[in-house]
């Protein structure tokens, strides 16, 4: 759940809507083959590699094509539009990446930086090439710290660097963020807008497929029990209510 200081959201007109299109932001983490009765946290945040292909194919066959949050906010949104996006670059992202470019498909995946190239994680080459081939690169800070807790000059750190050391690697922009476990104040927000950030994620549950705020956006958590029936049910679900 996302913690913000209530008294304090920033609700600054340039973050209002620029198209009521409702589009529905799909969460994952690992995409790997693990069912492991005494890690069952790693368990349900992983999707194994079939049932994730399983998942993009259903999604297609039901005419939803992915959409980035660049192209939201320039209204090339439909009513089939869907957003998916992929936490910590742990590097079986690589395996998610290969399945949607395959289908044709994109992807937004946050990188946390001091982890790029190490075991685990995703390389900068993997990281160039997945941007290179039109999956989105979005930063999940440095090291993934609680964002609630941290000073101003720490939040500026985690939020500056972590951008510019993935613009080093992709040679693009990166404007799209996630807040690490879920956690930051309005104080992050002012930082997110002043160091030219767009948009960031939560891991506060979508009840609503509309946005009302660009820099707190809800997602749907994909989860280990899951299935692909399962999930385009919830879609509908959302979009019909």
């Amino acid at each position: 759940m996302s913690h913000i200081d209530d008294a304090n959201t920033v609700l600054a007109p340039d973050l209002s809507l620029k198209t009521a299109i409702p589009i529905p932001v799909f969460m994952y983490h690992y995409i790997r083959d693990l069912d492991e009765p005494s890690d069952q946290i790693g368990t349900n945040l992983s999707v194994s590699k079939a049932v994730f292909a399983s998942e993009i194919a259903k999604y297609k066959s039901e005419s939803y094509k992915t959409i980035t949050f660049n192209k939201y906010l320039s209204g090339k949104a439909s009513s089939k539009s869907i957003i998916l996006t992929f936490d910590d670059g742990y590097d079986d992202a690589y395996t998610a990446y290969n399945i949607l470019k395959q289908n044709d498909f994109t992807g937004i995946f946050y990188i946390i930086t001091n982890r790029i190239d190490t075991t685990g994680y995703l390389t900068s080459a993997q990281i160039k090439e997945m941007a290179d081939s039109g999956m989105v690169i979005g930063s999940h800070t440095i090291s993934h710290p609680d964002l609630s807790t941290t000073t101003q000059e720490q939040t500026l750190k985690e939020l500056t660097l972590s951008k510019s050391k993935l613009e080093s690697i992709i040679g693009k922009p990166v404007v799209d963020f996630c807040y690490p476990s879920g956690k930051y104040t309005s104080k992050t927000i002012e930082v997110l807008q002043n160091v030219g950030y767009k948009t960031a994620v939560t891991t506060a549950t979508a009840t609503k497929p509309r946005f009302t705020n660009f820099f707190e956006l809800p997602r749907i958590r994909v989860n280990h029990s899951d299935t692909p029936a399962g999930l385009i049910n919830r879609l509908n679900s959302l979009l019909n209510e």
